[in-house]
């Protein structure tokens, strides 16, 4: 398996895959979705935490939520 460096998300990107893990990394979150490894700010992580295992979407949008979550149902 390939290991790919950390991405972060620019504005109007968005992830889409299993979310893995979530791992605090000093003031930000390393996360496991689908094969890729995102820097997420910690405040996202009480909204994560129950979805891991499932299939999510994380959206990167310029307002004053930075972040979108979504639950994939496929």
């Amino acid at each position: 398996m390939t290991v790919h460096a950390p991405i972060i998300l620019r504005d109007f990107e968005e992830v889409v895959g299993t979310l893995d893990h979530i791992v605090p990394d000093g003031g930000s979150l390393l996360t496991k979705i689908g094969p890729c490894v995102v820097v997420l700010p910690e405040d996202l992580y009480e909204e994560l935490l129950p979805l891991v295992g499932q299939c999510v979407g994380v959206l990167r949008v310029d307002t004053g939520k930075p972040y979108r979550v979504r639950v994939v149902k496929r």
